[in-house]
């Protein structure tokens, strides 16, 4: 699926790889179409950040004095 995006990003890992040698952080994090990439799967693969509470009895909640 997306050959041409696979496509790209080898050709850009290997391209660091033949500069730096095994990356390091640095130089992974450097790389845009990699970054972009990343970026891109957060946007559309979204964690799910809420939470839902179920009570299974209801609380009596008093204001504070």
């Amino acid at each position: 699926m997306h050959q041409e995006v696979q496509d790209k990003l080898r050709f850009e890992l290997r391209e660091a790889r033949a500069q730096h040698g095994d990356a390091a952080y640095d130089e992974l994090v450097s790389l845009p179409y990699l970054d972009a990439i990343c970026r891109e799967t957060l946007r559309v693969y979204v964690s799910n950040t809420r939470i839902k509470f179920h009570t299974h009895r209801t609380a009596d909640i008093r204001p504070f004095p």
